[in-house]
């Protein structure tokens, strides 16, 4: 049996022909179908029907168009008290559109994505795939270890209590269960081990998550990555660290604290200020400076806190103008490419001294 899914907007389809991130899942599949899947997706027959012979052990096999990560996984046969847990092979086979497996029988395994019961499950994304189906293939596992252990217990207690061989025999069948699975757990390490120590997780087209320069890191040259454009910064459709890549929502929750008089405007225009004056004087793409890295969310968020920075008019606006020189210093000149955080972590400690020779006199007072 042969069926091809794919991950839409509004759910997962059931389609009539693959297409590019689908999930092709061939149960016990005759030849004709191994055929018609090898020809669509340009691989080896021979690979795919690897997963149909029961002696298969667990692997790893990579190839210029596939990587298949073949394990075995648990199944029972038979009915009530007669029933042996066993292993069978299942194949995962990834190619550059599709996502491939291939196993001989109907397993829950693979039925909690095709029923659409697995949270968060996409067929583009290949590796969180592969990776649900090993989370799915243990817990079935421990889910038979326990019927098992259950069941060995049932056995025990009627075994002292009764002399035939019936409950003996039902005793040594939960046993070679157990070596079954023992057998196919020390194989599914060995595979693991291996898919994390070649790194085979991350070789596909579509990943999860994209790591990159940080748009400081390209204002300093240390990366030949194109700069994103001013709205794709200002909207945070960027990378960055968390919280501080949108400009627009940062801007906005400033705003806010602003009106309900939360935090005063002098220190954020202050530094803010200093960097973009500071940077404009030195060719370093002021607008650019302003809304990376944790300027605009130091500024709002952290340079206003009220034990740590000056309480006077006068305090706030130099503490500002400080941790905006500071920050272009570090930015510009500095091993690192951002300085937000040391600047305000110095201009802290200059906090009391700044307060103390901020704070207005009195009328009539002298001079402490």
């Amino acid at each position: 049996m042969t069926k091809y899914y794919f991950t839409a907007p509004e759910g997962l389809r059931e389609l009539t022909t693959p297409c590019k991130d689908c999930w092709v899942c061939l149960i016990n599949p005759g030849e004709q179908e191994i055929l018609t899947v090898s020809q669509q997706c340009s691989v080896d027959s021979d690979v795919l029907a690897a997963a149909l012979d029961i002696d298969e052990r667990s692997r790893i096999e990579v190839d210029d168009n596939y990587t298949m990560i073949l394990t075995n996984i648990p199944t029972v046969e038979g009915e009530d008290e007669e029933e042996l847990y066993t292993t069978i092979p299942l194949s995962i086979i990834t190619t550059r559109d599709c996502i491939i497996t291939v196993c001989a029988k109907d397993t829950p395994i693979l039925r909690a994505f095709s029923d659409g019961r697995m949270r968060d499950f996409h067929t583009g994304m290949k590796s969180r795939f592969i990776l649900q189906i090993l989370y799915q293939e243990d817990s079935l596992y421990l889910q038979y270890l326990r019927i098992i252990d259950r069941k060995s217990d049932q056995v025990e207690a009627k075994l002292h209590k009764s002399t035939q061989n019936r409950e003996l025999i039902a005793l040594l069948g939960l046993e070679k269960s157990l070596v079954y699975f023992s057998t196919a757990l020390r194989s599914n390490e060995a595979v693991l081990e291996k898919l994390l120590r070649t790194g085979s997780m991350t070789k596909w087209v579509i990943p999860d998550a994209v790591s990159g320069a940080t748009t400081l890191v390209i204002l300093k040259g240390e990366s030949t990555e194109a700069l994103p454009s001013l709205l794709h910064m200002f909207l945070g459709i960027r990378g960055g660290c968390l919280g501080e890549t949108c400009g627009l929502a940062l801007l906005l929750g400033g705003a806010y604290l602003l009106i309900r008089k939360v935090i005063s405007w002098r220190t954020p225009v202050a530094f803010i200020g200093t960097v973009f004056i500071l940077t404009l004087l030195l060719g370093k793409q002021p607008l650019y400076q302003m809304m990376s890295g944790g300027l605009l969310l130091g500024a709002i968020f952290m340079a206003t806190d009220y034990s740590t920075t000056p309480n006077t008019n006068r305090g706030r606006v130099i503490f500002g103008i400080g941790c905006g020189l500071i920050t272009v210093l570090i930015r510009v000149w500095g091993n690192y490419p951002e300085g937000v955080s040391f600047s305000i972590l110095l201009m802290n400690i200059l906090t009391p001294y700044i307060q103390k020779h901020t704070l207005p006199k009195p009328l009539g007072g002298v001079s402490a």
